[in-house]
C-alpha cells in the first residue's frame, strides 16, 4: 500500500503521497507541464528514481488537487521541489520544508521563474556550497557548512588466486581479440568468389551446359503491410498507459 502523509497547514488539507513505478505517467505528464522551460525527465532516468530505495517521490495534493511534487534522497536531501504556478505563495512550499526538514536543500538558480534560494533562505536555510559538477546547483544548509561527505565502505583487497583469474579472463579476451582480428584481416585478403564454370551471364538467352545457373538475384518479397510483423514501419501505434489509480484527481 502506498504511504500517504498529512502535511499539517493553518487552512488547507494537504496530503503527500509516495509514488512508484506506477505512477510514471501521470507524473511525467504533471513534469513535463511544470517544467516544459526548466527541466526534462527522461524516462529511463524518471523509472530509476522511482525504483531506486533511498529516493522518495512525493506526489502532494492540496484540496484533493495535484499541487506539487517533491523528491528526497536518504530522508534528508531535499533533491527537487516543484510547485504548481496555481498554488504557489499559499505556503504550501514552506509547509513542507517544515514537514520533511530536510537537512540539505539542493537549489537550482536557473530556474525560468526565477532562483528559489531567497525563499529557502526565508525557511532559515544558507547558502553552503555549489555543486562541483553542477555549479548552478546551490547547496543549501542551516547553518551553511557543507554538507558532510557520505561515509563509504572500504573495499576489501583482493586474494591472489581472485586476482589469477582476473588476469586469466583479461588474457582470454584479449586473445578472442586477436583472433577475431586476424579471421577478418583472412577474409579481406581471400580472392574473391569466382562463378561456376558453366555459368552463363545474365540475360545472354544461351546456355553452354545442363549446369548452367543464372547469376539473377532471388526476386525481394513484398514490403509487408503487417505492423505486427513491421513494428517499425506503417503508423505509429499509440502506447496506452497503465492506469495510475483512482487517488489520481484528474481524468486519464
Amino acid at each position: 500500500m502506498s504511504e500517504v502523509l498529512r502535511v499539517p497547514h493553518p487552512t488547507l488539507s494537504i496530503t503527500a503521497k509516495r509514488c512508484g513505478p506506477a505512477d510514471e505517467e501521470p507524473l511525467l505528464d504533471r513534469l513535463e507541464t511544470l517544467l516544459h522551460a526548466d527541466y526534462y525527465f527522461r524516462r529511463g532516468h524518471f523509472q530509476a528514481i522511482l525504483a531506486r530505495p533511498q529516493a522518495a517521490v512525493y506526489a502532494v495534493l492540496v484540496e484533493g488537487d495535484f499541487a506539487a511534487i517533491a523528491i528526497l534522497y536518504n530522508g534528508s536531501t531535499l533533491q527537487n521541489l516543484y510547485v504548481h504556478p496555481e498554488h504557489k505563495r499559499m505556503g504550501v512550499g514552506k509547509a513542507l520544508i517544515e514537514f520533511f526538514k530536510p537537512a540539505v536543500i539542493r537549489s537550482k538558480s536557473n530556474m525560468s521563474q526565477g532562483d528559489p534560494s531567497a525563499f529557502y533562505e526565508k525557511q532559515g536555510y544558507q547558502f553552503a556550497e555549489a555543486d562541483p559538477h553542477r555549479p548552478h546547483i546551490h547547496l543549501m544548509t542551516k547553518n551553511g557548512l557543507p554538507p558532510p561527505t557520505p561515509a563509504t565502505t572500504p573495499k576489501a583487497p583482493i586474494s591472489d588466486a581472485r586476482r589469477a583469474q582476473l588476469d586469466a579472463a583479461r588474457q582470454r579476451s584479449i586473445e578472442k581479440r586477436r583472433q577475431a582480428k586476424a579471421a577478418a584481416a583472412a577474409a579481406l585478403a581471400s580472392p574473391p568468389a569466382q562463378p561456376p564454370p558453366n555459368a552463363i551471364p545474365l540475360g545472354t538467352g544461351t546456355q553452354t551446359g545442363p549446369a548452367a545457373v543464372e547469376l539473377a538475384p532471388a526476386p525481394l518479397a513484398p514490403p509487408s503491410r503487417d505492423l505486427a510483423a513491421c513494428p517499425t514501419g506503417g503508423e505509429a501505434v499509440p502506447v496506452v498507459a497503465e492506469s495510475p489509480g483512482a487517488w489520481w484527481p484528474w481524468p486519464d
